[in-house]
Formats: structure tokens, sequence, C-alpha cells
């Protein structure tokens, strides 16, 4: 029985994981591992029991098999202190990390003849708007969204570093999942995101399959000059003034829409863990514990105009949208229940 170590064990990601290793496998003992937090619910589906991690993970390389990070913080805090991390037939190397300094790594792409949005640290050089803003570092906190006006823009405050982006108006996005050895990719799962949570550019919501050679093409260049090892998605938008997709991000971590690809490609868990299951084809997919932040009106809207679809979280849904109709007397209520049910780490 093997011991896997999955960090930040309320993403997404880090419950499809552990979704997929219990349901198709015997062979293995799953435990969350807690970062930051004080306090912690005990219970997440799929996980045998919620663990609090050590800021080194020292004591956890000698009492676990397989060290699993999901997120960008557990992603990155874990590679820089093992400088390599190893799952199953798969190295995740110290050199992915130069993916999260955004603006260094976008003149690299650049370079490869990629397009790019056109890019701006100093806001004062920003020529029109809108545009988009994020993290120059990424640190996973979704610090990001569109400014519409300068006004806008002078009412922005962040404790982060943060730029500016060209605002590519098109619907949704076109992402790469892959893994890659060597910079050579070993399999992939292309979607195109019709909706996402937050909107402005967050995890997908409404996903369908998808695929394009240009894009696959456009992937594949990126990871050679990198010499990538590991895994991570790569993330395009269509713009229609150049007629041609236009590159965003590399997420160098495992991905929120992960499960879309697990269903859709077994060779990502093969390679991983080791694992043997059947293809389910599914085309479309949705969100639902996403699509519950839209709101009532348009959750009812997308759930109907997407009826046919495969859909994950749809408990967590009505949850999130019952808390929502709540008054504030009865929201009040439901914290303090969820906080009386949290342990406290000592």
């Amino acid at each position: 029985m093997k011991k896997v170590l999955i960090l930040q064990p309320y993403e997404d990601q880090a419950k499809a994981i552990a979704k997929f290793l219990k349901s198709h496998s015997k062979d293995f003992t799953v435990v969350g591992g807690v970062m930051d937090d004080k306090e912690y619910f005990p219970y997440i589906p799929f996980f045998d029991k919620i663990v609090k991690v050590t800021p080194d993970f020292s004591i956890e390389e000698k009492n676990y098999d397989i060290i699993v990070p999901t997120g960008a913080q557990s992603t990155h805090a874990l590679l820089s202190a093992k400088k390599s991390i190893r799952i199953g037939n798969i190295s995740f190397d110290q050199n992915n990390l130069q993916v999260f300094e955004k603006i260094p790594f976008l003149a690299i792409v650049q370079g490869l003849g990629v397009p790019i949005p056109d890019s701006y640290q100093n806001p004062d050089d920003i020529k029109e708007f809108p545009v988009f803003f994020k993290q120059q570092f990424e640190k996973g906190a979704n610090q990001r969204g569109i400014i519409h006006t300068r006004a806008e823009l002078e009412d922005i405050s962040s404790d982060v570093p943060l730029f500016f982006q060209e605002y590519i108006d098109s619907v949704g996005n076109y992402d790469v999942g892959f893994l890659a050895r060597d910079g050579e990719i070993l399999t992939t799962f292309m979607h195109n995101a019709l909706y996402n949570w937050p909107k402005p550019g967050g995890s997908g919501v409404v996903l369908r399959t998808y695929y394009n050679e240009r894009i696959l093409e456009y992937t594949s260049r990126i990871l050679k000059n990198m010499k990538y090892n590991g895994w991570g998605l790569v993330q395009f938008k269509y713009c229609h003034k150049r007629k041609d997709f236009v590159f965003m991000e590399v997420n160098a971590k495992f991905w929120a829409s992960i499960e879309f690809a697990f269903l859709n490609n077994p060779a990502f868990l093969k390679e991983l863990f080791g694992i043997h299951y059947e293809m389910k084809k599914v085309d479309c997919i949705v969100f639902c514990n996403r699509l519950a932040n839209y709101g009532l009106i348009q959750y009812v809207q997308l759930m109907i105009r997407f009826s046919s679809c495969y859909k994950l979280y749809i408990k967590d849904s009505i949850k999130i949208l019952s808390f929502r109709l709540l008054p504030e007397s009865g929201k009040k209520i439901v914290r303090k229940l969820l906080a009386l049910s949290k342990v406290r780490f000592q």
C-alpha cells in the first residue's frame, strides 16, 4: 500500500486526483496535506485523513511514498524545497518555476515567434482600455481582472506587484493540458473553456473538448525551448485582430479542471500513478460548484442550455446557492456552524 500525500486538498484538482486513485485502485492510502491553515475541515471525500504539513516537508519525505502538489502555492513551495518532484514516470523540475515570473517568460515566448498580448509594467504606458491585470509572480490568489477606464486603474490596490495586458476580446480560452519529458510532449488533452469563474479569467465552468494543430504546435515550441519536465496547462485566447491564437500563460501545476482530462485520457494517471481504467468519452463538462457563483438565474439558464453535458459537484452547487439565498442573519448562523465543525491544529 503506497502512502500518497496530496497538498492543498480543498482544490478541485486535488479532489480529482484523490477520487481517481481511490475509485480505480486499492493500492493507495490518500492523505490531504494542509499548508498554512490554522483550522481545517477534518473530512473531504476520497481522502483517508487530513494532516498539517511542515514548511520544509522534511517529515513528509520520510513518511510518504509520493507527495503531490496541486495548486500554485504548494507546487512552488515543494519544488523550492526539493528541487525536483517525481510522480510515477514523470519528473517535475525546478526549471519550470520560470513560468511563475510572468513578464520575463512572456519575452521568451515572444522570441519563439508565438503571439503574446501587448503588456505593460508601468500603468502610465497603457495606450487603450480595457486592459487585463494579473500578478507579476503567480501565487494562485486569483488577483486578476479587467480594468475598463483609467479611473478604475487608479482604484486598483494590491499587496503584490501587478502588470497589465491588452484585453483580448473573445469568448473563453483554449487550453492544452500535458505531460512532458525533456521538452517532448508525452500526452495531451485540449479543451475550450466557454465560461470561467472568476469570469475575467479563472477556472473553467463550462468546457468542451477541442483540437487545434496550431495551438499544439505553439505549445510544443514553448515546451521544447524550456526542455520542460512535468505536467501543466498552456492557455491561449483567440485574437480576431491578429486572426491567430495568443499565448496567455503556462500553469506549471495540476490545473483546476483536470478531471475533464482524466475522464477523456487515461494516459495521464497511467504515467503518474500506474492506474488503469476505461476512457469515458465526455465532450462537454460543467463544474457546477463554480457555476453556482454566477447566481441562481444564470445557474438555471446555463444548466438548461448545457443540460446534455456531464456535470460535477451538483450537491456542492446547491449548498452554495442555498447559502447565497439566505438572509444575512442566516449566513451568520451557517458560518458559526462551519467554524464549530473545524479542527484546530495544535
